[in-house]
């Protein structure tokens, strides 16, 4: 409110699209998060950098590191891993955690074509406004209100995002968010565990190894990263 001048933006059009794929990206996730095990979900969603190397590369034609470029396909023989035994049967779930990693990609590569001509206070801002916007419609469509317990909940929810988002803004300002990357694969390990301890959640053995693969091309893109133009937002 104090400073107008940051609603001022290039791409009218582009910021709903944006939004819309925002919104359609989390609940993908979160039906995938309903119907699966959270290590196999959590998995999934480290490939968006994956299906990002490939957007980049055929769509917005830019130059690619070769080395990268294998390691996101050794990243998709883990998602393939991962989802082997329900190839004759393909688990829904897992589909809707391809499909988020997928529409975050594109978001992100949406939003490397704004950052041409616009800020990125701006397009922080019009993003937030436009999804609470967009999203008020299925709110009110789908309205269930919640119990005390599942609005605590939300309450917790919101409040680590906030801390998240403000702790790993500061963390970007100290230092190069090459060497920051990595950090984010705590996740997986951290989730398995409190998977188990909470929702008694035990990962197979296909599982952990198509995890691994996810893993490791995602590790080796990252270390790649300072000579690949593709990964480098």
């Amino acid at each position: 409110l104090r400073n107008k001048s940051i609603l001022h933006t290039n791409y009218c059009f582009m910021h709903i699209i944006r939004a819309v794929l925002k919104i359609f990206a989390l609940v993908a996730m979160f039906l995938a998060i309903k119907y699966e095990n959270l290590m196999e979900v959590t998995s999934i969603s480290f490939t968006s950098p994956l299906f990002l190397i490939f957007g980049a590369v055929l769509i917005l034609k830019e130059d690619y590191n070769k080395k990268s470029f294998l390691s996101a396909i050794l990243g998709f023989f883990g998602v393939v891993v991962i989802m082997l035994p329900g190839l004759n049967n393909i688990s829904f779930g897992l589909l809707w955690a391809v499909l988020g990693a997928i529409l975050i990609a594109t978001i992100q590569l949406i939003l490397k074509k704004m950052l041409d001509k616009d800020k990125t206070e701006t397009l922080v801002a019009w993003n937030l406004i436009l999804m609470v916007i967009l999203a008020s419609i299925p709110a009110y469509i789908y309205w269930v209100t919640p119990t005390l317990n599942i609005l605590l909940l939300l309450i917790i929810q919101g409040s680590l995002g906030a801390i998240a988002m403000s702790v790993m803004t500061k963390a970007f300002s100290l230092t190069n968010a090459s060497l920051l990357a990595p950090i984010d694969f705590i996740r997986l390990p951290m989730v398995t565990l409190i998977a188990f301890i909470i929702f008694n959640e035990i990962p197979s053995f296909r599982s952990i190894l198509g995890a691994f693969m996810i893993l490791l091309a995602v590790i080796l893109i990252t270390i790649n990263s300072n000579d690949n133009n593709i990964y480098n937002n």
